[in-house]
């Protein structure tokens, strides 16, 4: 796997182009017995939101999905964790094939995970 088909996976599974309007109508009828008043009002504002409203929110939300699944892929991509101005520790994102192989996936070298999950979503909007 490259670091490219990594963020085409992240794109794809994790951020879908219908993901915030999933999660919309799950918290426009949250499920459960113990679904509590603030959840309720929740739905009910929902429900009752104009058409032009809820594409408000159904934007700022897949903004937000957008800008967590970024912010990870950033503190990956940066690999070195400080504490107090010193390195203490690096991560590394490995992806180990059925065949053995390892490939590094947040490797220093070659485009940031970051950049290629916003061109796997420019990608899509240009379909």
């Amino acid at each position: 796997m490259k670091k490219s088909d990594f963020a085409q996976l992240v794109a794809d599974r994790v951020h879908p182009p219908s993901k915030a309007e999933s999660l919309l109508r799950f918290h426009e009828n949250p499920p459960g017995r113990g679904v509590t008043a603030e959840r309720r009002a929740l739905a009910a504002w929902i429900s009752a939101l104009p058409q032009a409203d809820r594409a408000n929110v159904l934007h700022l939300m897949d903004d937000a999905i957008q800008s967590a699944i970024f912010g990870l892929l950033v503190l990956l991509d940066e690999g070195e964790v400080y504490r107090d101005g010193e390195v203490v520790g690096e991560v590394q994102l490995d992806y180990r094939a059925a065949t053995g192989e390892v490939t590094r996936l947040n490797a220093p070298e070659g485009e940031d995970l970051h950049d290629l999950y916003s061109h796997a979503l420019k990608d899509r909007t240009a379909d």
